[in-house]
């Protein structure tokens, strides 16, 4: 959030830590530079994503992702692709099981749930849609129905390639 998409970094905590990297200090005791270290772009990009994200893009966000997890139910039920949809705000995770996950045991997926999962993640990829390897989505305020709309027609084609075996 503090790079508004943009790389940037940041050190926090108590002061008598952070006074070791202090370049005004009589000894400075641990010099440290980055790549971004006050990048005016950086700062001005995450000063920007905080000014507007505020409760109506919250709220905006949530509803689309309830509209992505609707899509995902309806994907599911329309191929009988034995998985399913959790989340919740602007969070969600496709699973390759029958039901949600309970706890971390429920969630550790056996082979052939990784295998699908690999499938549906290349064939997102291939589709335009970058998800980390637990298909997990993260909404972000540029984010449009459209966008909503292509990565749930994406995992229902996905869907389908996994269970005609390609």
């Amino acid at each position: 959030m503090i790079g508004g998409g943009v790389p940037v970094g940041a050190v926090a905590g108590r002061a008598d830590v952070r006074d070791v990297m202090n370049p005004r200090a009589e000894k400075v005791l641990f010099p440290h530079s980055g790549t971004f270290s006050a990048n005016p772009i950086s700062t001005t990009a995450g000063l920007v994503a905080m000014e507007k994200f505020d409760a109506a893009a919250v709220e905006r966000l949530n509803g689309l992702a309830d509209r992505a997890m609707r899509g995902i139910e309806a994907a599911i039920d329309r191929t009988g692709m034995p998985a399913c949809v959790t989340g919740t705000g602007s969070m969600f995770r496709v699973h390759m099981k029958e039901r949600a996950p309970r706890n971390f045991r429920e969630a550790f997926l056996t082979p052939d749930e990784k295998a699908k999962l690999q499938i549906l993640i290349d064939h997102l990829f291939d589709e335009g849609f970058v998800m980390i390897n637990t298909c997990t989505a993260t909404l972000s305020t540029p984010m449009t129905e459209a966008e909503i709309d292509g990565l749930v027609a994406a995992i229902g084609s996905g869907f389908e390639k996994i269970l005609a075996g390609e």
